[in-house]
C-alpha cells in the first residue's frame, strides 16, 4: 500500500476499504493519484487491479500505457494503448501516445497502419493526430533516401 502523504490519497484509500476492493473505480483514481505524484510502479499497480475488474476502460489502458511508458516498459505501453484503441477506436490521446512510440522507434509501416485505421472524424477533428501524419510522411521521404 501506498504510503498516505495528502487528504485525496487518504480518502482513496478509505474508499478502497469500504469497496472491499471491488471497485475499478477506486482502484483508477488511486492509479491516477499515484500517477500525478511521479510514483508510477505504485501507480500501475492500482491500474491493473482496476483492469482486472474492468479491462474495457480505454482511459484506463491509456493510463497504464502512460504508466509503462515512464518506467521504460515501451512494448508493454503499446499494449495498453491498442488495448485503449480496441474498447474506443475513436481515443485520440491512446492512439497519439502509440503513434509518438512507434514513430520513435521507428516502426512507420505499424504507425501508417495505425493511422490508416483512424476513424475519419477523429483525424479531421485532432491536430496531434494530424501532426503524427505529417511527421510520418517526413520519415517515409526521409527513409527513402
Amino acid at each position: 500500500e501506498a504510503a498516505v502523504e495528502d487528504s485525496e490519497l487518504e480518502c482513496l484509500m478509505h474508499a478502497l476499504h469500504v469497496s472491499g476492493g471491488c471497485d475499478h473505480e477506486v482502484f483508477y483514481d488511486l492509479g491516477a493519484r499515484l500517477h500525478e505524484r511521479g510514483e508510477f510502479g505504485e501507480a500501475l499497480l492500482m491500474y491493473e487491479k482496476a483492469a482486472a475488474l474492468n479491462p474495457l476502460d480505454a482511459l484506463l489502458q491509456g493510463n497504464m500505457g502512460a504508466a509503462n511508458l515512464r518506467l521504460g516498459n515501451r512494448r508493454d505501453a503499446l499494449r495498453c494503448y491498442r488495448r485503449a484503441l480496441a474498447a474506443d477506436p475513436h481515443d485520440a490521446n491512446a492512439r497519439l501516445n502509440a503513434g509518438d512510440l512507434l514513430l520513435s522507434e521507428g516502426r512507420l509501416r505499424a504507425l501508417a497502419d495505425l493511422l490508416a485505421s483512424t476513424p475519419a472524424e477523429a483525424m479531421q477533428n485532432d491536430e496531434g493526430l494530424q501532426e503524427l501524419a505529417m511527421e510520418l510522411s517526413a520519415a517515409e521521404r526521409a527513409a527513402k533516401r
